[in-house]
């Protein structure tokens, strides 16, 4: 495991100065230069800090703080049942903080993290479904409490607990393939996250497997809309697509975009599932209530919230913080959304 001393040889400058940084203490006087060589060195030698001598030397609040950027995502709310009832049965209280580490307001955020990382108001952090920028790797380096990322896996801060993201994409190529199509595209978010970058996999990966053909005109990724064009994956796709035609199923990978997919391909005279099947990855409540209702690829989102809320009470009593992907193999939940190819 490497030291504060590697970091400060390998950015050739002297651990004092390396503590300084990723302290995240604003009156920090390095350099930019150092500052940024100091966090590549961090990076690259995957250092963490020894977060359990950390958690051994406060005093327990009885709390855990979780920062999460969107409250209102229904598979956010499915992981919070998991989470609030560990926590409830380990006698915890939570602290939730709902906003984005991207954005705007960013000395107001860092205050806010180097209060609750720092100041004994919470036993250890969650962190869930968040994008982490290197402005505010320093001061998570130096939390005086243990760190759990939820939903994406780091290889700087913390520990994190994940799902089989690829492997549910596969599922979903495995379901789609069996009803008998071959004409499958796939619609992304824009990378940036571990989840991202899995579940894409997941899809060339279960393509190959199938014996499919992959074609980037039945490929897009993004925002639903994207809030400086107004622009659309699937209007993409459909674009693209004039010269070779349509896809006849897509994989939506967000399950919060999948309804807005169906609702737009309605508005398009696209019929679900006669013209096009959808499969949405994750599972929530409202996949039940959209028109149709929405096919899915279950992943244990609340056995996730309960699995991190166990780790990091683990490391506040002094144990060894590390990385876990539940077991818990994905499978199709089958409703409306999904049927054989049109003939």
């Amino acid at each position: 495991m490497s030291t504060l001393k590697d970091v400060a040889r390998l950015a050739r400058v002297d651990i004092s100065t390396v503590s300084r940084v990723l302290s995240g203490d604003p009156k920090q006087v390095a350099k930019e230069e150092t500052r940024e060589r100091i966090i590549a060195a961090a990076k690259a030698l995957e250092y963490r800090p020894n977060q359990v001598a950390r958690s051994l030397r406060s005093q327990s609040t009885s709390t855990i703080g979780l920062i999460a950027p969107r409250l209102s995502d229904f598979a956010f709310t499915t992981m919070l049942d998991g989470i609030e009832n560990a926590a409830l049965k380990a006698g915890k209280g939570l602290l939730v903080v709902g906003w984005d580490f991207r954005g705007s307001n960013s000395d107001s955020k860092r205050e806010i993290l180097l209060h609750l990382l720092n100041d004994g108001i919470v036993d250890g952090v969650l962190i869930a479904f968040a994008t982490i920028g290197d402005e505010f790797a320093p001061i998570l380096l130096s939390s005086k409490v243990p760190i759990v990322i939820v939903n994406r896996k780091s290889k700087l801060i913390g520990a994190s607990v994940t799902v089989k993201d690829g492997e549910a994409v596969k599922t979903a190529v495995e379901h789609l393939t069996s009803l008998g199509h071959s004409r499958i595209g796939y619609i992304g978010l824009k990378a940036g996250t571990t989840t991202v970058a899995d579940r894409l996999e997941g899809f060339y990966s279960g393509m190959k497997t199938m014996g499919l053909e992959v074609r980037e005109e039945w490929m897009a990724s993004g925002p639903y809309p994207d809030p400086d064009s107004g622009n659309t994956p699937l209007a993409s796709i459909i674009d693209s697509s004039k010269r070779i035609g349509l896809p006849t199923a897509l994989i939506v990978a967000s399950v919060r975009s999948a309804p807005q997919v169906i609702s737009e391909m309605s508005e398009r005279g696209i019929k679900v599932p006669l013209d096009m099947s959808v499969i949405g990855i994750g599972d929530t409540e409202f996949a039940k209530i959209t028109s149709p209702k929405l096919t899915t690829v279950w992943l244990p989102f609340e056995k996730m919230g309960q699995k991190s809320v166990e780790m990091l009470i683990n490391a506040v009593e002094g144990k060894e913080l590390i990385d876990f992907k539940l077991p818990d193999s994905p499978r199709i939940v089958l409703r409306d959304s999904t049927g054989a190819p049109r003939q």
